[in-house]
C-alpha cells in the first residue's frame, strides 16, 4: 500500500580468475533504460487487513493507493474544521510521498457512510449507529474498553488524564477484565483518532474527534507534528498533550479490504491470526500420528496369524 519505487541495480561481477593481466572473454551483460522506456508489472491483487493506523500513518492507505487514485471523502460537523481536514490531507500527501486528488469534503456526518471517509466532528454530531459493529463509541454516550482505562491511568501524566476522565472513577478496572464503561460524559481535554468498518459497507472509517470544534483543530494540529504522528498504531489514540499518547490499542476485529484471489485472502487472515495456522499444524500432527498409530494396529493384527501358523 502507499507509493512505492522501484529500483534497479545493474552489477556486471567478472569471474574468478588469477593473474597480473586477465582478459574476460564471453558475452556480458547490457542493461539501458532510456526516458522513454516503459515497465509492465503482471497483474496481482491488491488487499490490505483493515483496522491499521500504523499503515495508515506510514503511506497514508487506505485513502492514497495505486490502484484507487482519487482520495475519500471528508465529513465534517461544521464549517470552522475544513482547515483542519487540509491540514490532515497535507499530512497524509507528505507521508505517501504522492499527491492525491479528488478529495471530497462534505458537511454533516452521515449514519451510514459507504465510502472511505475521514470523518472531523466532536461526538455530540456523531450519529450513534456510525459505531455499531464496533466495541467503543464516540459520541453522546461515551463507551470505553476496560483495557483503554487501564493505559490511560498507566500513561505519563496520568493524573491530569484522570482528573479529565472523572467520569470514568464510578467503577474501578482490573488488568484482563473484560467489557466496558459506559456513560454519559464529553473527552475532557483527550483527542482521540480511531479507525474502524462502517457498518454499512466493508470500507475503512477514520475519526478524529475531541470535546469540541476549537479543540479538535488543536488536536489535530499535535497530531501532524512527528513526535505524536510516530506513535500512531492499532485502531484507536488517544492524547491530550502535545507529543504525549494516553493509549494506543487495537479494539476491533480486523477485515480485508481490496481486490485478490481467495488464496491472497486466506494468506492475509493467517498472518494476522497465527493461531488459526498453528492449531491447523497441530491438527494435521494429531490426524497423522493417529492415522499411523490405526495402521500399525492393522498390520500388527495381519501378521499375528501367520506367527500363530509357524509357531
Amino acid at each position: 500500500p502507499g507509493n512505492n519505487t522501484l529500483e534497479f541495480r545493474i552489477t556486471l561481477r567478472p569471474q574468478p580468475v588469477q593473474g597480473e593481466c586477465v582478459d574476460v572473454g564471453g558475452r556480458h551483460l547490457m542493461a539501458q533504460i532510456l526516458g522513454s522506456s516503459t515497465i509492465t508489472l503482471p497483474e496481482g491483487g491488491n488487499a490490505s487487513v483493515q483496522p491499521d493506523l500504523a499503515l495508515f500513518a506510514s503511506t497514508g492507505f487506505p485513502y492514497v493507493t495505486v490502484t484507487r487514485p482519487e482520495g475519500g471523502a471528508v465529513y465534517l460537523s461544521s464549517e470552522a474544521l475544513r482547515g483542519s481536514a487540509l491540514t490532515l490531507i497535507g499530512k497524509l500527501a507528505q507521508v505517501s510521498g504522492a499527491v492525491t486528488e479528488g478529495w471530497r469534503i462534505k458537511l454533516g456526518v452521515p449514519p451510514a457512510i459507504e465510502e472511505r471517509a475521514i470523518v472531523l466532528a466532536p461526538p455530540k454530531a456523531l450519529p450513534e449507529d456510525l459505531f455499531t459493529n464496533w466495541s467503543a463509541a464516540i459520541g453522546r454516550t461515551v463507551r470505553w474498553p476496560y483495557r483503554i482505562i487501564n493505559d490511560i491511568r498507566a500513561a505519563e501524566g496520568a493524573a491530569s488524564i484522570a482528573a479529565a476522565l472523572d467520569w470514568m472513577t464510578g467503577r474501578k478496572a482490573r488488568p484482563g477484565l473484560r467489557g466496558w464503561v459506559e456513560q454519559d460524559a464529553d473527552l475532557g481535554p483527550l483527542g482521540v483518532l480511531m479507525a474502524f468498518r462502517s457498518p454499512a459497507a466493508p470500507v475503512t472509517v477514520t475519526l478524529v474527534t475531541a470535546a469540541s470544534e476549537d479543540r479538535i483543530a488543536e488536536r489535530v494540529d499535535e497530531l501532524v507534528q512527528p513526535e505524536l504522528w510516530s506513535q500512531i498504531r492499532g485502531d484507536l489514540v488517544a492524547w491530550d498533550r502535545p507529543g504525549e499518547v494516553a493509549a494506543v490499542m487495537q479494539v476491533a476485529d480486523f477485515f480485508v479490504v481490496g481486490q485478490g484471489s481467495r488464496w491472497l485472502t486466506l494468506r492475509l487472515l493467517l498472518s494476522n491470526n497465527p493461531w488459526y495456522w498453528l492449531s491447523g499444524v497441530v491438527g494435521s500432527g494429531a490426524v497423522a500420528a493417529l492415522v499411523s498409530v490405526l495402521l500399525l494396529r492393522r498390520r500388527q493384527r495381519a501378521l499375528q496369524p501367520e506367527r500363530v501358523e509357524r509357531g
